[in-house]
């Protein structure tokens, strides 16, 4: 049996669409790959909580020069052991004053390496 018109409305909505774009990011990065016009499907009933998504993934996007260090150290991190690798990415704060860095960052990868008894990690913003 087929549905009634007012049997669709009554369980449907339209869509709606959100749309954000600087074109100094496209223009400072001239090689980066891009979705063009190509929507990302996300589900919300409410455009504010769409909104606030989109700023979100707009802010973690939109950086011309993101953060993306490697940095070694000496000191135990204690990844995996008290600093649980799952549900959430472990992040760091990485401040070095002589570049004038201080931000959030999160972890991409790590390593132990047990001769100099160190680790590296690469975190990115």
């Amino acid at each position: 049996m087929t549905a009634s018109p007012a049997a669709v409305a009554r369980y449907t909505r339209d869509g709606i669409t959100l749309t954000k774009q600087d074109t100094t990011v496209r223009d400072a990065q001239r090689d980066a790959k891009t979705t063009g016009d190509q929507p990302v499907e996300m589900f919300f009933d409410q455009r504010a909580h769409a909104q606030v998504l989109l700023d979100e993934m707009y802010a973690t996007h939109s950086r011309v020069s993101p953060l993306h260090e490697g940095i070694e150290v000496t000191e135990t991190l204690g990844l995996g052991t008290t600093i649980p690798l799952s549900p959430t990415v472990p992040c760091f704060q990485v401040i070095d004053e002589e570049r004038g860095i201080n931000r959030l960052a999160r972890t991409r990868a790590f390593s132990y390496d047990t001769g100099a008894e160190s680790y590296s990690v690469e975190v990115v913003e």
